[in-house]
């Protein structure tokens, strides 16, 4: 931890909360130079605080997408005073698990299309805002965005795929994201899922 500065425990933040993000990606979200995040993520991979993700499969080939190293889990893991393995099962963020499955992580990197997807979102989302003069708040992942709430006496759960808040024009803006990349088995799982949207607006005071 000592040997972090600011920026790249702010990178590692970043990293830990929204797994495969890029170097442009981070630059975006931290508002610095792309060189300068390629820089800090080097530091970041010497001290197993993150590592890349290389994929000739994917669009980008050569911008590696990076994930939460077992480094960073630890440091992480003792900052908020928690053993790392709870820290993963537990907590909101996808990192290894010590060798053993982590549920989490294995999710994002198997659905690998649709989490670079909902990362781009947000990316292009805080890039166009700060374009416009507006402010990019902040971003949490599905699990962070997860919550429960009570609709004519019974429970439900919101699980979006992420949520933001944002200001622009002097007024800040919540959203929740769904991405749909058309894989969706049965028409009656988006019905159920845009009613829940409906049921949870219609309790807000």
């Amino acid at each position: 931890s000592l040997a972090t500065g600011p920026l790249q425990k702010t990178m590692l933040a970043w990293t830990a909360h929204h797994t495969l993000l890029t170097s442009s990606d981070l630059s975006t979200l931290m508002e610095i130079r792309e060189s300068l995040a390629d820089r800090l993520l080097a530091g970041l991979e010497t001290r197993d605080l993150v590592r890349r993700l290389p994929r000739s499969e994917a669009t980008e080939p050569k911008a590696p997408r990076y994930v939460l190293a077992s480094g960073g889990l630890r440091l992480l893991a003792a900052r908020d005073g928690v053993p790392p393995r709870r820290y993963v099962r537990y907590g909101v963020i996808a990192a290894p698990n010590g060798g053993k499955a982590s549920r989490r992580l294995d999710t994002l990197m198997s659905q690998f299309e649709h989490t670079v997807g909902t990362n781009s979102f947000f990316v292009l989302l805080a890039r166009n805002l700060r374009a416009q003069g507006g402010r990019f708040l902040r971003w949490l992942n599905a699990s962070e965005a997860t919550q429960p709430f009570t609709c004519h006496g019974r429970k439900h759960w919101l699980r979006p795929d992420g949520y933001a808040e944002v200001e622009l024009g002097g007024a800040v803006r919540r959203l929740f994201l769904e991405w749909d990349r058309g894989t969706t088995r049965s028409p009656q799982h988006l019905i159920e899922k845009f009613q829940c949207y409906a049921n949870y607006f219609a309790v807000q005071p």
